[in-house]
């Protein structure tokens, strides 16, 4: 089974995986002069659509219920014709454009892992969907040692990778029109899928 966007060339994520851990690394180590409680990671591909979103940035880093990882699943309908095929883990995943919880120890745990594997082949997959593998299996329990970690870090009732956000939204190669309502604050999708706005255009049948 292919895995679309991840199975084509092999090292294509090493670049992004590199630079997601050394971001990360730096806010978790502190080797910033500040000590920061969390980060937006945005990419280029990321584009604010409404306004105060950074007010929705807060709301959802300080006010939401607790949570390591908050961003977006795949909202789109890219994948519609073959998402019976696709695996649990891929379906599931949150984008890596996403607010990190840095006193969130599961956080952590999950650096931990990437740097663990840096020189493996896990290394050949991207950053957000290894960290989907990693906290799947720990909440199912299919790796013991990983379930331990997880009971001993994230207290019971609490989950810590929240799909709920309303500040971005995971689009990736979905075709969407300007008047389309997304009902997000930040698009994420490439920016040459986006089309014109029809409820603007001249239609005649």
């Amino acid at each position: 089974m292919l895995r679309p966007g991840y199975s084509i060339r092999k090292d294509w994520v090493n670049g992004p995986n590199s630079v997601f851990r050394s971001v990360l690394g730096a806010f978790l180590n502190q080797s910033y002069e500040a000590d920061y409680d969390a980060f937006y990671f945005m990419e280029i591909d990321a584009v604010p659509v409404k306004e105060l979103w950074l007010n929705q940035l807060i709301a959802e880093a300080f006010y939401y219920p607790r949570a390591a990882i908050r961003g977006s699943r795949y909202r789109g309908d890219g994948w519609d014709v073959f998402l019976q095929q696709m695996p649990d883990d891929l379906i599931m995943h949150i984008n890596g454009n996403a607010i990190y919880n840095l006193r969130h120890p599961w956080l952590r745990w999950l650096y931990e892992r990437l740097e663990e594997e840096k020189d493996s082949d896990n290394n050949t997959v991207a950053f957000d969907l290894r960290m989907a593998n990693l906290t799947m299996d720990a909440k199912t329990g299919a790796v013991p040692e990983y379930a331990d970690a997880y009971d001993a870090l994230v207290p019971a009732g609490e989950d810590p990778y929240a799909s709920d956000s309303t500040l971005i939204g995971n689009y990736a190669n979905t075709l969407l029109n300007e008047s389309y309502e997304l009902g997000v604050y930040v698009r994420h999708g490439q920016l040459d899928k986006k089309g014109c706005n029809i409820l603007g255009a001249r239609i005649s049948a």
